[in-house]
């Protein structure tokens, strides 16, 4: 039977260490706040977990060996809508199940690692769009309900730099659609990428001929990438391992980097929270339950099973 143990308060609790939790917390450890981080997994090691002399394409791709364990929280599917969803209990087909992510990182451990930013117009879609295509919108559908966010790109940026440096993005600015002059003038960003764009391979160099050759004004770009081009050190004193090219990460984003160098906050950010005495990891927990103050109506507690039970 398990026996409940109470932890001591502290100013804040991340629930999931994933990209935005690992920001969150360091940066509140930074400042001297007590934080505590709750992932329902372990906290991976590329060096001795992802081993870059066996590739176990079925393990990974298939077992999902580094993915949420069925057992421990699965989820219903059907393949009709005449069938009874039934729980999932066992991987078996990629495409089906995608890999949601287990531990530190989360699903940034074997994604992609596609890192652009959102554009001006993504914010002010409605008064943007308005501007340039005046009465568009409502000719389109009379019952339009496109709105602008409360805060436009100028007030994002800053902190999309920081983002960047923090994670050691990849890309070139020059030519992007992300630093085309807006109506002001002005670029939209106010600086490059922290790291070069990785090199060219000979399908993207056919590509970027290929458009500019039509003569139609088009400015082909590297893509923006969050692995490491080189190696690299942000502003929290992490450093980062550059990308090796081995090609075994891809795949349906079901791949951990051996490297280390596919940005997550295992590998960029929570090393710091944990150097400042102020960040507390609780790995292996399965959260189940929040306790709620319906007179304050705030979060008083957060309840876990962890690898005991």
């Amino acid at each position: 039977m398990s026996t409940p143990i109470t932890e001591p308060a502290v100013d804040v609790v991340c629930l999931g260490v994933g990209f935005m939790s690992g920001v969150v917390a360091t940066e509140l450890a930074i400042a001297g706040y007590k934080v505590v981080g709750i992932t329902k997994g372990p906290y991976w090691d590329y060096v001795n977990d992802y081993s870059m002399t066996k590739y176990d394409e079925w393990g990974v791709g298939l077992g999902r060996k580094y993915d949420s364990p069925l057992p421990l929280q699965s989820t219903t599917i059907r393949n009709n809508s005449s069938q009874f969803a039934l729980p999932v209990r066992r991987y078996t087909m990629p495409i089906q199940y995608h890999a949601l992510g287990h531990g530190v990182g989360g699903a940034a451990q074997h994604y992609g690692g596609g890192m652009g930013r959102f554009g001006p117009w993504a914010y002010q879609m409605k008064s943007l769009t308005d501007s340039k295509y005046p009465g568009m919108l409502a000719s389109i559908n009379p019952q339009d309900d496109t709105q602008d966010w409360p805060l436009d790109y100028a007030r994002y940026e800053p902190y999309y730099v920081a983002w960047e440096k923090a994670h050691g993005i990849a890309g070139d600015y020059n030519g992007s659609p992300t630093n085309l002059s807006s109506d002001t003038g002005h670029p939209w960003m106010s600086q490059n990428y922290p790291l070069p764009p990785h090199p060219t391979t000979p399908v993207g160099q056919l590509f970027h001929d290929s458009v500019e050759a039509m003569g139609l004004g088009y400015n082909p770009f590297p893509s923006v990438s969050a692995l490491a081009s080189q190696a690299y050190t942000n502003q929290y004193g992490v450093t980062v391992n550059p990308c090796v090219y081995e090609g075994y990460c891809g795949g349906l984003c079901d791949y951990a980097c051996e490297t280390g160098a596919k940005a997550n906050a295992a590998y960029r950010t929570i090393p710091k929270a944990l150097a400042t005495g102020n960040f507390t990891l609780v790995t292996n927990a399965y959260i189940f339950r929040l306790d709620y103050n319906t007179t304050t109506h705030q979060v008083t507690a957060c309840r876990y099973y962890d690898g005991h039970g």
